[in-house]
């Protein structure tokens, strides 16, 4: 969209709408005073956008990216020039030469959950989400436009039936909004509970779609029947696929194209079944479920107790939900207690989980890593749930598939859509294992569509077998792809331990054999980038 002075990238809703905004209203704020008008996007607006302005005061252009993770913008500085993409491989055009940065893929793979503003590409940074940034790389910070703890912060007036048509009023506004320009979407369904919500919440907004699923050749992960019950409860069709070993081609990567090595090796067969299954449906778009655990805050651990604890102090309520949180852990109630009571004065950890296993000890040296968006170190992060909540929205930047994707058919988690977002991140973390069952208030919302089959799930099973397949078929071919290449040559690797790794037992409970098949997708990523 062009604007005075300016112009708007991306797809953009007006608040409460699943109507695209393809002009400005008139009661906008003029886009020569990028504070404001950056603002009034942020706070009427939602989509995947981001927005060049001109600053009519300081005579110099900014850039602002909306708070939702769907639609990356990156920057590059060649010469007297700065260029901003979605698409990495763009700058080539600008006459930028592309080359991975190994220190930093090096801090990739230590901490592959982690999103940071430097990518694995030499001089290529991201811009925050919610942010208003100069062009200049050396002028100041910029401006937050957008907080996640005006939300999880905010007072909690709903109550559970409120929580719960709310939450399916906006979820069917999101979904319905990105599939506007679909002729008929596909969803990715796997039989859980994200990947069926977005279903239901396609079905409840009149959409049409219908179901593909990939199975494993064996029934460790064939979730087929369960796809096939919830199609038949929604009225649409169901198409499974199953995973292909023999057409593998490890030199391949599935993260061709993007800035980090972050997809996994099973994910390209899983694209080309899910592509097949499309053409069988008339399909021209798939949405999934990703991030949903992550949005439905799918926390393991005594953190919802305490918010409870210090929230409202010791009570009924706090006792409620110490057994829910019994019950959806399996953890006797005694334990939990010690759990609760160990942490109830520990001070918030600030760090990222680390995985060192076959890196080199000089790749894994201890240096100062910045989240993407550093929403923890915040005055209102002190309750240790949602802090943990936020971590989790935070880990699943790196694994959506969002609006500047590649894959054909198109393919989008439309999950993490800003007013989802903005309302899980109201929710208070107990509510969302209250009876102690993980993410209840999703479940709920869409349980008169659902089968009770369906919402009624606490796991499911996953590709693991399939990515064993890989490994024991390409076994020779992992060792000479991690051992022979770059990573090695630029001291990533420990090449002593991947030599032993090589060795585990594909079929075995050693968990090193995907580290490895990871480590297999950074190298020919890195080689497709050189």
């Amino acid at each position: 969209m062009t604007i005075e002075g300016g112009a708007i990238f991306g797809r953009l809703f007006r608040r409460n709408s699943a109507t695209p905004l393809r002009t400005l209203p008139a009661d906008c704020p003029l886009p020569r005073d990028p504070d404001r008008f950056a603002a009034w996007l942020t706070r009427e607006t939602w989509g995947g956008w981001f927005a060049v302005l001109y600053d009519a005061a300081s005579r110099e252009f900014v850039i602002a990216r909306d708070p939702a993770p769907l639609l990356p913008v990156y920057r590059l500085l060649v010469g007297a020039n700065v260029l901003f993409s979605s698409d990495p491989a763009m700058f080539s055009c600008g006459g930028a030469p592309l080359r991975v940065s190994w220190a930093n893929l090096g801090a990739h793979l230590l901490r592959p959950e982690l999103r940071t503003a430097q990518t694995c590409l030499e001089g290529v940074e991201e811009v925050a989400p919610g942010w208003l940034r100069p062009l200049d790389a050396a002028a100041p910070f910029g401006k937050r436009l957008w907080d996640p703890w005006e939300f999880a912060a905010a007072p909690w007036r709903l109550s559970r039936q409120e929580a719960v048509e709310a939450l399916r009023a906006t979820a069917v506004q999101c979904v319905s909004a990105w599939a506007s320009d679909a002729r008929r979407v596909a969803v990715a369904a796997s039989g859980g509970v994200d990947s069926s919500f977005v279903c239901a919440a396609l079905a409840a907004g009149e959409v049409l779609f219908d179901c593909a699923t990939v199975a494993t050749a064996d029934s460790s992960g064939d979730e087929s029947a369960y796809v096939r019950k919830l199609a038949s409860a929604l009225h649409v069709r169901a198409v499974a696929r199953t995973y292909d070993p023999e057409g593998v081609d490890l030199s391949r990567p599935a993260s061709a194209g993007l800035p980090r090595p972050v997809r996994k090796t099973f994910q390209r067969p899983f694209r080309r079944a899910i592509a097949e299954a499309c053409g069988e449906l008339g399909a021209d778009c798939v949405f999934d479920g990703n991030g949903g655990d992550n949005l439905f805050a799918y926390i393991h651990s005594s953190s919802p107790a305490l918010d409870r604890l210090w929230s409202h102090g010791p009570g009924l309520g706090f006792a409620r939900t110490v057994l829910d949180l019994s019950r959806l852990t399996d953890i006797g109630l005694p334990a939990m207690l010690r759990m609760i009571s160990a942490r109830v004065f520990r001070p918030p950890a600030h760090t990222w989980k680390s995985d060192a296993r076959l890196l080199s000890p000089s790749s894994v040296a201890e240096h100062e890593v910045a989240p993407l968006t550093d929403w923890l170190n915040h005055p209102h992060a002190r309750l240790p749930g949602k802090r943990a909540h936020l971590k989790l929205v935070m880990r699943s930047q790196n694994f959506l598939n969002d609006l500047a994707g590649r894959d054909v058919p198109f393919a989008f988690s439309p999950l993490l859509s800003q007013p989802l977002l903005e309302f899980c991140l109201s929710v208070p973390t107990w509510k969302w294992c209250s009876g102690g069952i993980n993410r209840s208030l999703a479940r709920e919302a869409f349980a008169a569509e659902l089968p009770a089959s369906v919402t009624a799930r606490v796991s499911k099973a996953g590709p693991d077998s399939f990515v064993r397949a890989i490994f024991a078929r390409n076994r020779r071919g992992v060792r000479e792809l991690v051992l022979g290449g770059l990573l090695r040559d630029h001291g990533l690797i420990d090449a002593d331990a991947v030599e032993a790794a090589c060795r585990a037992d594909e079929y075995g409970e050693d968990p090193t054999v995907y580290r490895l098949l990871d480590l297999a997708e950074a190298e020919a990523w890195a080689r497709s980038w050189s």
